[in-house]
């Protein structure tokens, strides 16, 4: 296929002798970094929502004008010269070549998983799509890890014991009835996993941390109930300039379309997405910890030494980036959940049980709904409003192909999780922890990365 065409001749440049390449810029690199977030929002999303949500059509089938857009061959070729510029260059610390040829590679298997995902939805023939699908899930799994089934049941039988275990009489009875009909033949299976909590002490320790680290940031958030995106867009511009000042330079907030919170380094943008509801007063303190208390400064320390992945990013440091910013929200509260379990039992039903959108969506909106139910009295408005909230949790898992799950949304729990584990074998370490948040991109709880982070040099 083209991509493991182009893949082995990158690798066959990159062990070529090239001679007099010492200059290098690592912005132009930056240029060809596939990113599937924005491709990956379709054009007629709102559309595909209402007929699904209505019944009309059995599983959206969605339209993605910035993947069908991307010119391929443009970007492994200027993958294949960037990469050899750099990792030829002089100017670079043989120490850091691993650091550098791991971002060009992380880049290149993006780049073919894009491509997957257009092959799958532009296939006309069973055995096209077939073998896209095959790309497409191995290069997902390897870029973003895969679930790990027995916490994914044990998670899925978790909550159905809380369910089964509720005395539901009326339509609350009926819908739990629906769900068991739904439910994968397997649903009870290890339900009596253990698994991983942080303990007390390292929960306490890390809100007293958080407390010391961002109370200069918080003190910013005006006394009241809702904020619409604009309001948080010129609150967050407010505390980078008052807070950072120089340090931030460029940096600043932006209201556009998107399917969530993110950062862009290369742009120096944190993006809010428009369409986003009002956020609560204790939501923005969150979102305030998240995004300019650890992924802005990150990259920030990483951009204060002399390697340049520290600011942009490692290869496989998403996960624990992630995690990192979700582990601050939770030490805020003083209180650890396991962040993002319906992503989980979504992704691991799709990827175990085979179950499709509308399967996974009929069986998840009933569990979130009646987990937390109070009263056997069920408005339809208390339907639609979960039925709406589930419908964007699957569709971020089911973007891309619409068919085949994407694991990216692991991340907020495979990356806390790791987060967690390292904080507890340094709990207490306050000199440990800083190097955590000052260390640049990298994730602290992969050994090289740590070990790269100490090595590098401030210009």
């Amino acid at each position: 296929m083209k991509a493991q065409t182009e893949t082995a001749q990158l690798v066959h440049d990159l062990n070529s002798p090239v001679n007099g390449v010492h200059e290098y810029n690592y912005e132009l690199l930056m240029e060809y970094e596939p990113k599937p977030i924005p491709l990956f929002v379709p054009d007629n999303g709102a559309e595909q929502k209402e007929l699904f949500l209505r019944g009309d059509i059995e599983n959206p089938q969605h339209m993605y004008s910035g993947l069908d857009k991307l010119d391929f061959d443009q970007m492994y070729q200027g993958l294949h010269v960037e990469a050899a510029t750099i990792t030829k260059s002089a100017a670079i610390s043989p120490k850091y070549k691993d650091a550098y040829t791991g971002v060009i590679d992380d880049f290149m298997k993006k780049t073919e998983f894009l491509r997957a995902a257009y092959d799958y939805k532009h296939a006309t023939t069973a055995e096209d799509r077939a073998e896209a699908s095959q790309r497409y899930m191995d290069l997902n799994i390897d870029l973003y890890r895969k679930p790990d089934e027995a916490i994914y049941r044990s998670m899925l039988a978790g909550k159905l014991r809380v369910i089964d275990a509720k005395h539901l009489t009326g339509r609350a009875a009926e819908l739990r009835e629906e769900l068991h009909a739904i439910l994968p033949e397997r649903q009870h299976d290890e339900g009596a996993l253990s698994r991983f909590k942080p303990s007390e002490e390292t929960i306490a320790w890390m809100q007293e941390v958080v407390k010391s680290l961002y109370g200069n940031l918080l003190q910013h958030v005006p006394d009241q109930d809702k904020f619409t995106v604009y309001e948080i867009r010129d609150l967050f511009n407010q505390i980078i300039d008052e807070e950072f000042g120089e340090s931030a330079s460029g940096w600043k907030t932006v209201v556009q379309t998107a399917t969530s919170f993110n950062v862009r380094v290369p742009e120096k943008e944190i993006i809010i997405p428009v369409t986003y509801p009002d956020k609560t007063y204790a939501q923005v303190r969150k979102l305030i910890v998240h995004e300019i208390g650890v992924h802005m400064p990150r990259s920030l320390m990483g951009e204060q030494t002399d390697a340049d992945p520290l600011r942009h990013g490692v290869a496989g440091s998403y996960d624990s980036e992630e995690g990192l910013g979700v582990v601050m929200e939770q030490a805020l509260e003083g209180k650890y959940i396991e962040n993002g379990m319906p992503s989980y039992i979504v992704a691991g039903a799709a990827y175990y049980d085979n179950m499709d959108f509308r399967q996974l969506f009929e069986m998840e909106w009933r569990i979130s709904l009646l987990e937390n139910l109070s009263s056997d009295d069920i408005s339809d408005g208390q339907i639609d409003k979960k039925r709406s909230a589930i419908y964007n949790i699957v569709f971020r898992i089911m973007r891309g192909s619409d068919d085949l799950p994407w694991f990216k949304d692991l991340a907020y729990f495979n990356g806390a999780n790791d987060i967690w584990k390292h904080l507890e074998s340094i709990s207490g370490d306050d000199t440990e922890f800083a190097f955590v948040l000052a260390s640049g991109k990298i994730n602290p709880a992969n050994k090289d990365d740590r070990r790269l982070a100490r090595e590098v040099r401030t210009p």
